[in-house]
């Protein structure tokens, strides 16, 4: 495997493997950066919250209706 292809592959299980982990601790626990990654990576709209409290609520109701 070439370094580019490489580099290519680590970025592209980076995304997956933060997905996997950050669910394995409760949303209360997130960090601002995390709320927003996660949902960057899921196209959770953020963008009527006024606060990382509020966006985390909107991240649990989407949790929710994922399972």
């Amino acid at each position: 495997m070439k370094l580019s292809e490489r580099i290519h592959y680590v970025g592209v299980n980076d995304d997956e493997k933060f997905l996997e982990d950050i669910v394995e601790k409760p949303v209360s626990q997130w960090s601002k950066n995390e709320v927003k990654r996660f949902a960057t990576l899921k196209g959770v709209d953020l963008s009527g919250t006024k606060n990382v409290g509020e966006a985390k609520e909107l991240i649990k109701m989407f949790l929710e209706d994922e399972e």
